[in-house]
């Protein structure tokens, strides 16, 4: 037994000990952990917001173009998309979000158990991986059958052989036990997925901000109808809007404006179109909202 009082050395440590990870090892493990907790979590919400932002940008960029104006007179924050977007979306969100959950329940309840007993055949992996001809011809053949939906057929049929692909992988590396994608290819895919979904969401924005256009161009009294007064003539002349002369000399507004309706509000700024819609020009009526005017809403 050595004095470390009396020779100020300090006891030698037990090699049993040797291999235990000091607090500092312990330290970083716990932060790589909490660094890939938060990957995982984060960055399918950075996704989500992104393919949110994107969906109601296009639509709305869309929609203003079919009705003769641009977004840029808007001045909508990245919430005020997002919103419009889950306006849309809320139904759609909710029947793929269950589907997924049944798609996992299935791949973990159906298919890894034929796997682990091998009643999973061997060519399924690789007929998945290479199934992207399959689905090109199924997208050539809805095409040309499904015309319409043309422009959402193709992006979709890109984004399922690409999953397709990667769920074969999975597959036969369970099945085979065989090496992995290259990271490189595998990082290669997931980025070819990634513009897939925001192709799958730029058509589907591009076919809803078309179809709310034209329901607004072919019935424009289902929007609010809106009222204007003013002290002074507006000079409003567009097809369908008339401008009444007011005789109370004691009242504050001289001019009323009817047949008009509510496209978009931006801050303080309003956008009305007839209730005429003139199939020549699409005019958008741009009034900013101050004391002198006075607005009023009805059905």
């Amino acid at each position: 037994m050595v004095d470390v009082a009396r020779d100020h050395s300090v006891p030698s440590a037990d090699p049993a000990d040797s291999g235990a990870s000091s607090p500092v090892d312990a330290s970083m493990s716990g932060a790589g952990s909490a660094l890939r907790l938060v990957a995982a979590i984060g960055s399918p919400i950075a996704v989500a917001t992104g393919l949110l932002f994107y969906f109601g940008w296009v639509r709305a960029t869309v929609q203003a173009r079919r009705l003769g104006y641009d977004t840029a007179i808007l001045d909508w924050s990245v919430q005020d998309y997002m919103l419009r977007s889950i306006l849309v979306l809320f139904l759609p969100l909710m029947i793929l979000v269950a589907f997924m959950l049944l798609l996992t329940w299935l791949h973990q309840r159906l298919v890894l158990s034929m796997v682990d007993a091998g009643r999973l055949a061997t060519w399924l992996p690789r007929a998945l991986r290479g199934s992207w001809p399959l689905w090109a011809a199924l997208a050539v053949v809805l095409s040309l059958f499904a015309a319409p939906l043309g422009s959402i057929i193709v992006p979709a049929a890109v984004t399922l052989a690409l999953l397709c692909a990667l769920y074969g992988e999975l597959l036969e590396r369970r099945l085979t036990g065989g090496p992995r994608t290259l990271s490189a290819a595998k990082v290669l895919i997931l980025v070819l997925l990634a513009l897939a979904v925001f192709w799958d969401v730029e058509r589907l924005a591009n076919v809803v901000g078309e179809g709310y256009a034209a329901q607004i161009r072919a019935n424009p009294r289902q929007l609010l109808a809106v009222t204007v007064y003013s002290p002074k003539s507006l000079d409003i002349h567009v097809p369908g809007v008339v401008e009444t002369k007011l005789g109370d000399p004691d009242s504050e507004y001289h001019y009323r404006y009817d047949g008009l309706r509510l496209v978009q509000r931006s801050g303080d700024r309003y956008l009305l179109m007839s209730e005429q819609v003139d199939a020549r020009t699409s005019r958008i009526i741009v009034l900013q909202e101050t004391s002198s005017i006075r607005m009023e809403f009805s059905r």
